[in-house]
Formats: C-alpha cells, sequence, structure tokens
C-alpha cells in the first residue's frame, strides 16, 4: 500500500485563507469599527458548522465508531496517522469525500463509523477498505470545510 503524506504547503495555503479572513476581521475592530465589526464576526460564526470533534470512541458490533461533539456537514475527512514526538501527519489511513461537491450540499452527520462511508459521501483512500486503527497510535481526524483544515487528534483506545 502507498503511503500519502501531507503537503504542508498546500495544508498551510488552505489555513491561511481563514487566517486572512480573521485578520481582516481584527484589523477592522482595531480601526473603531468595533460594532460593525462584532456584527461580521457573529455572521461568521453563526455561519460556520463546527469541525469534527470526538466526543467519545467506542465498539458497536466489531467496528470502531467515533461519536462528535456536534452534528456537522463537511466536503471531506480523513484519518490520518500522527508521530507521537513531532506530532506531524505521516501518512493518510482513510479519506472521504462529499459526492456533490460544496459544503451546504454535503448531508449532516454525528458520528463516524470507521471504515463505513455515511450516505452522499464515496471513499478516495484506499481502493480497498481501510486497514484497522492501531491501539496505541495517535491519528488525527481532518476536516476540509472549504475555509481551511481542521482535525481533531485522539490515540487509538487499546
Amino acid at each position: 500500500m502507498k503511503d500519502i503524506l501531507v503537503d504542508p504547503i498546500q495544508k498551510h495555503y488552505r489555513k491561511s485563507l481563514l487566517i486572512r479572513l480573521m485578520a481582516t476581521v481584527l484589523g477592522c475592530c482595531l480601526k473603531r469599527r468595533a460594532q460593525f465589526c462584532g456584527l461580521i464576526f457573529i455572521l461568521l460564526a453563526i455561519g460556520c458548522d463546527p469541525f469534527l470533534e470526538v466526543k467519545e470512541i467506542k465498539k458497536e458490533n466489531g467496528r470502531t465508531v467515533f461519536i462528535l461533539k456536534k452534528q456537522t456537514r463537511t466536503q471531506a475527512f480523513s484519518f490520518i496517522e500522527m508521530d507521537p514526538v513531532s506530532r506531524k501527519h505521516i501518512k493518510y489511513v482513510w479519506d472521504v469525500r462529499c459526492i456533490e461537491w460544496g459544503r451546504k450540499s454535503c448531508p449532516r452527520f454525528d458520528r463516524i463509523t470507521y471504515g463505513v462511508v455515511p450516505e452522499g459521501y464515496y471513499q478516495n483512500y484506499p481502493a480497498q477498505p481501510p486497514d484497522p486503527l492501531v491501539p496505541g497510535k495517535e491519528y488525527v481526524i481532518d476536516s476540509a470545510r472549504g475555509e481551511g483544515t481542521f482535525g481533531d487528534s485522539f490515540k487509538m483506545p487499546p
């Protein structure tokens, strides 16, 4: 199986769009336009779906299930193995994409069963079912939502 490495330049570019937007809002606030700026910030916050924050990891019918803190929709999500020392991404383990690209057209969900593709999504990587998650290894669930990537890291329980 071929490992897919995360391109740090592409990841930085996707995150930089959100950083530039936040800097614009902050610059607006610093120029004494606090009321207008506050309104913009509230509207942005309301329009943003939560990223994939894991509330609980459990086993159901022999499968690993990730219960999320909030219901969300995303254009794509990936399980990525992480180096425990450097905290850098090592390789993609499972990558799932929305069939209809565009965050608002993607179905909402509040749980991910590892290896089972949610309705309205397709498995982008690997071509076959993903390898099982290894107990004790660290992973991150990375969520692409158009304005950047966001993820919640976890250590796979035994």
